[in-house]
């Protein structure tokens, strides 16, 4: 289970506090990341890197507290502006102290003296809305920064030292919002502009963010932060565009089946209660600012995995097979354009990729996990936010591995699948998963500051079928000591909640294989059958027996020996009066 956070690692309240002010002061929602055309640094730790620019000030967005007049006693005018000089000299204060923390890489706490700053600011009758936009502007920025430091902080760091708070995303859905009102407050301010392309940017919304540039350049041509952050746009768009053309115009009889928030024909779509319906890419990446439909703003209690509306989906393909088809290509050059495990992949493109037998999968450092032994998550961590909320669009598998003493990923693993997922309201995730398959590590590689293992599937060796006793006779006597295990545990079930929680952890259990197989293929089939049967039976006996082999289990390739193990522990537990839970 994701371990709670040290105290020293604690949640950072700065940010949340600053979420919250942004909804209040501003009146509205998440918003997008900052542009990293700006020099924002990527870096959780101050001393990891060198601090960013310090976010610009502007000469008015502070009074000047020195030629505050002192008021007089029982003077109301003079009251009225000694209150007001000393509440410019608390804004001016909290935004210095605000730069201050962002040019030393805090972040997190750089968002929430901005916002109460804003607070002030918006309070305040003499701020003009170059105040508000430069504090719209650096909490953007704050926002952006911290959401790339989460991004690009290293797995083993995060391994160590546990983060908690929001994911990228999410920060980056925040940050947006800053830079949009930045721009609607100074139209002519070139820096907003390049905070809103940036923030775009990062939510991969490349489109967006490219009109964002050119709106900036419109205003200053010679702007050189607007000009290296669209020479970024271009460079994604153009590797798109080598792996298919981009679709130039669409049948004006396709316009009743454009998706509202891409403006292209439906791909895969989906339908909210409330009766609008989006691709199912664009709903789920909508999802990140909150549960409420893009369009009507209704609230939505779906969550972000709403099925295909098969109906519309066959009639769109049948209907315009040739632009359907160029939309299908069109989104798979897209998701082949970013690394495995980033956003934006459709079923139609697995997050897992396998070539030549080797599997790519991003991996949560925990425990081992047994296939066929279930387990229930509380994912708290940013990165894994992220993990799992991709996982969700793709295949919802995932590995699971535990650290060495080496502070290296041990060599086998296991993939697990998500059975049920369920999104808190402060961001976190309740998840419970199901072990599929062992894996065996080849390589690891950080992307998004968690871990992408590449692995190959793992299986026991063949027994000869010389080998006495035969390997099908263990497993009968296996498969009936674990019945009458069972039918034990059940008979004390409804008294003992630690017995109910094991019984409802337990996986199906497997079947034979098809009785009309022969020769070598019933062979193969058998011993198949007796290994799952070894693990399920096993991942039973560790949380009954509370031994500590789970590991060494796990990487046995003997199904013989792990009947055994099996064979002796259900021994043990038939001679004691109770088991460890009972």
């Amino acid at each position: 289970m994701d371990a709670s956070p040290r105290a020293s690692d604690g949640p950072p309240d700065a940010v949340r506090d600053a979420a919250a002010a942004q909804g209040a002061a501003a009146g509205g929602h998440g918003a997008d990341v900052a542009p990293a055309a700006e020099g924002v640094a990527a870096r959780v730790d101050s001393e990891q890197a060198a601090g960013p620019t310090v976010p610009e000030t502007r000469d008015d967005a502070a009074a000047d507290s020195s030629a505050a007049p002192t008021p007089a006693a029982g003077d109301g005018h003079l009251g009225a502006a000694a209150q007001s000089s000393r509440e410019a000299c608390e804004l001016a204060k909290h935004r210095e102290h605000g730069n201050d923390a962002f040019s030393r890489g805090r972040f997190d706490e750089a968002a929430n003296l901005y916002s109460r700053a804003l607070q002030l600011a918006i309070m305040s009758p003499e701020a003009d809305r170059s105040v508000l936009s430069t504090l719209y502007s650096n909490r953007s920025a704050a926002f952006a920064s911290l959401a790339q430091a989460y991004r690009n902080r290293p797995a083993e760091t995060s391994e160590s030292s546990a983060l908690y708070g929001m994911d990228p995303m999410h920060l980056a859905q925040l940050a947006l919002n800053d830079a949009a009102k930045a721009v609607d407050g100074m139209p002519q301010w070139t820096k907003a502009y390049s905070r809103k392309g940036l923030a775009l940017f990062l939510l991969e919304r490349y489109s967006e963010a490219e009109e964002a540039y050119l709106a900036g350049l419109g205003v200053d041509p010679t702007c050189k932060a607007l000009q290296e952050g669209l020479a970024q746009v271009a460079k994604v768009l153009d590797a798109a565009k080598s792996t298919v053309k981009r679709q130039r115009s669409v049948n004006r009889n396709l316009d009743e089946l454009e998706c509202t928030l891409c403006l292209r024909l439906l791909y895969e779509p989906v339908t909210t209660p409330c009766g609008h319906t989006f691709c199912r890419g664009c709903y789920a990446r909508s999802t990140d600012a909150g549960n409420k439909c893009p369009l009507c703003r209704t609230v939505l209690h779906c969550g972000r995995a709403l099925p295909i509306t098969v109906t519309l989906a066959s009639l769109i393909s049948r209907a315009f097979p040739a632009e359907y088809q160029e939309r299908k290509e069109e989104e798979d050059a897209s998701a082949a354009s970013r690394p495995v495990g980033t956003a934006g992949r459709t079923s139609s493109s697995q997050d897992t990729a396998a070539i030549n037998g080797v599997v790519t999968m991003p991996v949560f450092v925990m425990n081992s996990v047994l296939p066929f032994e279930c387990m229930a998550l509380n994912i708290f961590e940013p990165r894994y936010r992220l993990m799992i909320r991709r996982a969700m669009e793709g295949n919802r598998r995932f590995g699971m591995a535990q650290m060495g003493r080496n502070r290296q990923l041990e060599s086998v693993f296991t993939e697990v699948e998500i059975t049920e997922c369920s999104p808190l309201p402060d961001g976190r995730y309740h998840i419970e998963v199901i072990g599929r398959r062992r894996m065996r590590l080849r390589s690891t590689s950080d992307l998004d500051g968690y871990r992408i293992a590449q692995a190959e599937p793992l299986s026991d060796e063949l027994e000869a079928d010389d080998v006495t006793p035969p390997l099908s006779l263990l497993g009968v006597e296996v498969g009936a000591g674990v019945d009458t295990l069972i039918t034990r545990l059940r008979t004390v079930g409804g008294t003992n909640p630690g017995v109910r929680e094991v019984l409802q952890c337990m996986g199906p259990r497997p079947v034979p294989g098809a009785a009309e197989a022969d020769g070598a293929d019933a062979r193969e089939r058998t011993q198949t059958y007796l290994e799952r049967l070894s693990f399920w039976t096993a991942a039973l006996l560790v949380q009954v027996s509370r031994a500590a082999v789970r590991f060494e289990l796990l990487q046995s390739t003997s199904t013989r020996s792990r009947l055994l193990w099996c064979k002796e522990q259900l021994g043990r537990l038939d001679n004691t009066e109770r088991c460890c839970i009972m």
